[in-house]
């Protein structure tokens, strides 16, 4: 080759041989080519496939300069031609005077899809299906993008022959529901008088190629890097190779790649595009000329050698011993040097691995390391393993718009206004930290916490009204005043909200109101160090400006989603798209590309990651409205082309000097098929030289486990607290003394420790609360008919205490629908208890209902109080006897035989003795005639009493029986020596104890086998 490119023979078209520095070996045949002048320098056009090759050939340029001034040529991506470059001549003067109308936003262009599908198809029309029609819409784009980037008339699906290709009858109604691409969205552009802007890219490509073809220009242009993969592109890149000075330099051409093997090339091959190119430009790859004179550094012909053996066509794959024979030993030393395999055993492993290559590499000085993948998991894998040495890596690709510190609070905000009343949301909101509570004084700094305590519970009633009604049922009314300012300040915020919501609003509305609200929840109230009082953090920052910009494009077209219902769904799915590129300081040697960014790109030391089926190359999938048939019919690319162009890009980077191959043998939990490409490899590697060459798993495996296993700790005995005696609770309620025979561990944590379990927000409506239903129920109705009056009928009391059901219902915010549920059961339980309750009359009195009482237990030396709350104690007299007690406990689920609660149920027998001891006000007799439970839910004909006798009734000996059990366990525990142990009694162990997390009763107690403990009461 000479020493310019344009003094070649037309057409120019060059090689730079795979493991080359394309961009380096450009820019010095460039310069060479001008005689480094700076002036003819900054004539040369140069068209490249990506913006990022574009910023790095012009750092080659600079360092090419050696520190001389210079000029750089007009540098332009091919995809991204504008039209101030297509419209002028050498002259400066236009070549054409039309203009091609301006391009409609992807962003319009994707709801207008969908609208356009949802009218066309019921089946995606409605507010449900609005999700489904985005998803039928990105499909959609890629077709669209498929038949402009292929130059295929849209009126070529009309003229498929179903019979000839004998095609299933779905595929025929797949072509009419396509009208939407063929018809509907051309008629649609020419009404708001705009281009697709894949069609305009292309057009301008066109329009190029027209002017250079009509009027050739005069001064300097390369195209370089592209394999011609669209028409377009092929024809610009034919005609540019005719120009006076023209020339078009391809990406590593396999020139010594035998006849039989090119000629049967498929689409699946590495040089599938480019053999399709030098075909339809009518070119032989013999007057193709090879760059290696102007490589920055020699090739390693031999790992090309290498990689075009082990990828060569399936066909031509017969010979392969005899290949393998006439190949050197050196050469297969010098193809496998520097070039390691990694097969790790699942995806956490291959990341680690990498981390471990790249932390290696880093050691020499001035070393650049490269990690190219396809796998965004494993990207953001590696970047958080490569924390641990400091090592902070950019994500080439950004960050998912969705997933970062704005995307992640617009969402929780727009599902919030979906829900004003949910604590979740609420809290959620809250407490991100762009949301004003978090940054500002305004508010009390507990408010949050008490806010998260008073909405635990059943769910509060719908919007912010029922969150303050559910927050004024709160137990404590000093912790309720610090809730006003943030309650009024939430007032505020909504206020349009709750205006607007009143009525039937549109989509675009919503998102209006959705911005409006997220600013507002954003203002700083006072001024703090990130912003001033009165300025919105939103749009603060590289992620505020993509917001505002995400924000504005919806609300530019808004209009055409046609339903505010799913509205959090809706936005979602739209911003799942969108990306934030971060301009920070990381790590300057270590670069994370895509295979498309990582192409004319190179690094001192390549890492190949996701070389899995599926994942590089991925699946070759077909799309769902056209079938391969119909594809080939009209002139589509097969689907297997895109792994060519995987399979190229694989072949390109594996070129280079120090390689190394990534793979996890499982992914998802499911065993991973190699890369076809790592099949090939290992194949031709075993058959030659052998896989210890370059099979470097075992040591890798080695290092992650290394790193990853933790220093030996001593194992920790289970739990064995012994407080103080003066730690040691010596008061405890009844219902208690079953958790202190049960788990004593329990009394340790909230008695002793003070940890109280909080309820879960937004709970089932379940037993526990029909429970509190029926006990507020009956206390109310018990107090307000104490005694028998026979001028009361049963229908009247019957009708009475569905009152007061009806009052609690409300009381307790209950949902209408799942108290409708319950009614039936609420309704047979009231009917039965005006029976029991009128029977209970004539034998006596109510006298306590839901109250509190104790007494103290004299133990040695010491005394303990226990306390109860009664759910009602009768006071009966019959004839002559002395007035006695029947002590009631209401229960909604299974009743406790006599022998469960002496074992270890005493609560309604312990009751009996502070009764006994004159324990309730207002009783004067201490005579306990009956203890009893009384099953109020769910009964039948056929339980015990039915309707009007007691469940489950006592002898006169449970009361001694409990007090002597009580005190016992009292003076039990009253000795330092005795620990809380975490449920030590084997019968009556369970797997839901409120403080297991705490004694970490899992870890030892599989440790031994859950053995029985000591300590047992």
């Amino acid at each position: 080759m000479g020493k310019s490119l344009f003094d070649h023979q037309m057409p120019r078209y060059f090689s730079i041989d795979a493991g080359q520095d394309f961009l380096v070996s450009l820019a010095k045949a460039s310069m060479e080519s001008v005689d480094f002048d700076p002036l003819a320098l900054a004539q040369i056009e140069i068209y490249l496939p990506t913006r990022r090759a574009m910023r790095n050939l012009a750092t080659a340029f600079i360092r090419q300069a050696d520190g001389k001034a210079n000029l750089l040529p007009r540098i332009q991506a091919i995809g991204a031609l504008d039209d101030d470059i297509v419209s002028l001549n050498d002259e400066g003067t236009p070549f054409d005077s039309a203009e091609l109308l301006p391009a409609i936003s992807t962003m319009e262009r994707r709801l207008t899809l969908a609208h356009l599908t949802a009218r066309h198809n019921e089946k995606f029309a409605g507010s449900k299906n609005w999700i489904a029609a985005l998803g039928a819409a990105r499909e959609l784009e890629k077709i669209l993008d498929s038949f402009y980037t292929e130059d295929i008339p849209f009126d070529a699906l009309d003229k498929i022959s179903f019979e000839t290709l004998d095609l299933a009858g779905h595929w025929e109604v797949s072509r009419d529901f396509l009208k939407i691409v063929t018809d509907s969205w051309p008629a649609y552009l020419a009404e708001c008088k705009m281009m697709d802007p894949t069609a305009r890219r292309i057009a301008l490509i066109h329009r190029a190629a027209d002017q250079w073809e009509s009027s050739p220009p005069q001064h300097p242009v390369i195209i370089a890097g592209s394999t011609g993969s669209t028409p377009a592109v092929a024809r610009l890149m034919k005609i540019t190779a005719n120009l006076p000075k023209g020339c078009v330099i391809l990406p590593g051409v396999d020139l010594a790649l035998d006849k039989r093997a090119w000629d049967n090339i498929n689409d699946a091959h590495p040089q599938a595009g480019l053999y399709a190119l030098i075909n339809k430009s009518g070119l032989e790859r013999a007057n193709i000329y090879p760059f290696s004179n102007l490589a920055a550094r020699q090739t390693n012909t031999a790992r090309q050698i290498l990689l075009s053996l082990a990828l060569r066509p399936a066909e031509t794959t017969d010979d392969w011993l005899e290949k393998i024979k006439d190949i050197a030993q050196d050469d297969w030393e010098l193809a496998t040097d520097n070039l390691s395999l990694i097969e790790a055993d699942d995806e956490e492993g291959e990341a680690s691995a990498i981390a471990i290559v790249i932390r290696e590499a880093l050691n020499a000085p001035d070393k650049k390391i490269m990690l190219v993948t396809p796998d965004r998991d494993l990207t953001r894998r590696v970047i958080s393993k490569c924390k641990r040495w400091d090592i902070d890596i950019d994500d080439s690709a950004g960050i998912p718009f969705a997933n970062c510190e704005r995307g992640t609070f617009l969402q929780l905000v727009a599902r919030w206004m979906g829900d004003i009343s949910d604590p979740v949301l609420l809290l959620s909101v809250l407490r991100h930290p762009l949301c004003n509570p978090q940054t500002g004084d305004l508010f009390p700094k507990d408010a949050l916490a008490i806010l998260d305590k008073a909405l635990r519970g059943l769910k509060p009633p719908p919007g912010l009204s029922g969150v303050k009604s559910k927050i004024a049922g709160y137990r404590d009314e000093k912790d309720i005043a610090k809730l006003t300012p943030l309650l009024e300040w939430l007032d505020s915020v909504l206020a349009s909200f709750t205006k607007a919501s009143s009525e039937a609003i549109s989509f675009a509305d919503m998102l209006r109101l959705h911005v409006e609200i997220s600013q507002a929840l954003t203002i700083a109230v006072v001024p703090s160090k990130d912003t001033d009082q009165g300025q919105s953090i939103l749009w603060r920052g590289e992620d505020g400006v993509a917001t505002a910009s995400i924000l504005s494009s919806l609300m530019e077209c808004g209009h055409l989603v046609n339903t505010s219902d799913f509205y959090a769904e809706i936005f979602s799915s739209l911003i799942s798209g969108e990306t934030v590129r971060r301009h920070r300081a990381t790590h300057p040697r270590v670069t994370i590309l895509g295979p498309l960014e990582a192409r004319l790109q190179t690094g001192d030391h390549i890492i190949l990651g996701g070389l899995n089926e599926g994942v590089w190359p991925g699946e070759a999938n077909l799309d769902g409205f056209l079938s391969r048939a119909m594809r080939e019919k009209i002139g589509l690319p097969s689907p297997e082309r895109r792994i060519g162009l995987a399979a190229h890009d694989f072949s390109q980077l594996a070129s280079s000097e120090y390689v190394t191959l990534t793979r996890a043998k499982r992914a998802g939990n499911a065993p991973a098929k190699p890369s076809r490409w790592i099949i090939r490899l290992k194949n031709i590697l075993t058959a030659s030289i052998g896989m210890e060459a370059v099979d470097c798993s075992a040591r890798y495996a080695h290092y992650t486990l290394a790193l990853n296993t933790p220093t030996p700790t001593p194992p920790i005995e289970k739990p064995c607290p012994r407080p103080p005696f003066e730690a040691r609770p010596r008061e405890l309620y009844v219902t208690r003394i079953e958790k202190w025979l049960r788990d004593p561990y329990f009394i340790y944590g909230r008695d002793i420790l003070k940890l109280y379990k909080l309820d879960k927000f937004n709970e089932e409506f379940n037993h526990r609360y029909v429970g509190i239903l029926v006990h507020a129920a009956f206390e109310k109705f018990a107090k307000q008919r104490p005694t028998k009056d026979d001028a009361i009928s049963r229908e009247e009391d019957l009708e009475h205490l569905q009152m007061l059901m009806a009052e609690e219902v409300e009381h307790l915010s209950i949902p209408f629908n799942i108290s409708q549920i319950w009614q039936p059961a609420l309704a047979k339980s009231m009917d039965w208890f005006v029976d029991w309750h009128r029977m209970r009359l004539t034998e006596g009195r109510a006298k306590v209902m839901e109250e509190k009482g104790s007494c103290e237990i004299k133990t040695a030396g010491h005394s303990f109080t226990i306390n109860a709350y009664v759910d009602r104690i009768d006071v009966m007299a019959q004839g002559d006897e002395p007035a006695g007690l029947a002590i009631y406990d209401y229960k909604t689920g299974q009743l406790p035989t006599v022998k469960q609660s002496k074992k270890f149920n005493p609560q309604l027998a312990l009751t009996g003795i502070i009764a006994q001891r004159s324990g309730f006000e207002n009783i004067n007799t201490t005579r306990v005639n009956q203890l009893a439970f009384v099953k109020t839910l769910s009964r039948t004909s056929n339980d015990p009493g039915f309707p009007a006798k007691d469940s489950v009734r006592f002898n006169d000996s449970a009361i001694e029986d409990a007090h002597e059990g009580l005190v016992k366990l009292i003076e039990k525990f009253d000795l330092e020596t005795t620990p809380y142990l975490s449920q030590p009694r084997p019968e009556f162990k369970n797997d839901y104890g409120d403080y297991d997390l705490l004694a970490r009763r899992k870890e030892w107690a599989d440790s031994e086998g859950d053995e029985e403990g000591e300590g047992e009461s």
